[in-house]
């Protein structure tokens, strides 16, 4: 079993390097000159980064790239048969009187 006070630094560093991350993002949203510095192309118009992001109304109004899909239906390569009907009977009714009979007891 593996014990929380050993892993617990770690998930501390990745806590604390993610804030810093954020914070970073929030400055280059504030100031355009250091946008510029950290991106050599942050004037070209194409330019998409978590910057970019946040400035045009945040990170879930990114519509994904759809791609349409064509599909055709073809008729199936053989005939299809007719399913038969099935004459079995009912497990239940199968064994006669003793069938319905209460459990043997020991």
């Amino acid at each position: 079993m593996i014990r929380n006070r050993h892993i617990r630094p770690f998930w501390q560093l990745a806590a604390i390097v993610l804030m810093l991350q954020m914070i970073i993002a929030q400055l280059m949203v504030a100031n355009d000159l250091f946008h510029k510095e950290c991106h050599h192309d942050a004037q070209d118009p194409a330019h998409e980064c978590i910057v970019t992001l946040m400035m045009d109304g945040g990170y879930f109004n990114v519509m994904p790239d759809v791609m349409p899909v064509k599909v055709t239906s073809e008729p199936p390569s053989a005939a299809v048969a007719k399913p038969q009907p099935v004459n079995a009977e009912l497990a239940h009714l199968v064994g006669g009187i003793l069938a319905h009979a209460p459990p043997r007891g020991p």
